[in-house]
């Protein structure tokens, strides 16, 4: 990135080991959570007015031209998922923070995108309709949320739907995650505790 850039800047690593591990805690975690619940619901917002739009001018043709707009429900979708991925990692810091230990994340923390997987780790457990929001979450954030195609044929989706029911059960479990990590006493790691052993996260240790 060429210096006095137009776009904005980056900088890294230039904090220091407390301060990274400070970052990783879970109000840190909650805070990117709104941002990115605010986005999915102006984007699930656009996609019923659209919808809205779509139901006037077929019952009256007449009212004009259509104006082609793209659809945002899966994109909403996809934000929607991203922002519970930081609330269960919220709650992963919350139960395990040996997870962030010398400015440095332990196993899979960073890396893994499986929403189900996570909540396991985090002592979370969720409801029959949560977690078929999560499995079908993990998805979007892996693949159709942003792409349009896969890394290869067997993982391309060959067809895939977000139903409108969905966001009431996003809006429930984020509620319900944000109030746990309220809620749940935050436990203190133990000097050189490493990461439990049942945790999937100990796999990338």
């Amino acid at each position: 990135m060429q210096k006095n850039s137009a776009v904005g800047s980056i900088t890294k690593g230039l904090q220091p080991d407390w301060a990274f591990d400070m970052l990783g805690m879970a109000p840190f975690w909650r805070s990117k959570a709104e941002e990115v619940d605010r986005m999915a619901h102006l984007g699930y917002r656009a996609w019923r007015e659209d919808v809205e739009a779509i139901c006037a001018y077929t019952t009256d043709p007449e009212r004009g031209t259509l104006e082609h707009r793209p659809s945002t429900l899966t994109v909403a979708f996809f934000l929607a998922a991203v922002a519970i991925e930081n609330l269960l990692k919220a709650n992963l810091v919350v139960e395990h923070p040996e997870c962030i230990s010398k400015g440095k994340f332990r196993g899979e923390v960073i890396t893994n995108h499986d929403l189900t997987e996570i909540a396991i780790d985090a002592g979370v457990v969720l409801e029959p309709d949560e977690r078929d929001f999560c499995e079908h979450g993990s998805e979007a954030i892996r693949s159709f949320g942003r792409y349009h195609i896969g890394k290869n044929m067997t993982d391309s989706p060959s067809g895939y739907t977000v139903k409108e029911s969905a966001f009431p059960i996003y809006e429930r479990l984020y509620a319900r995650l944000w109030k746990r990590i309220e809620t749940q006493p935050w436990k203190k790691p133990a000097a050189g505790q490493p990461p439990a052993p049942q945790l999937a996260l100990r796999r990338g240790a």
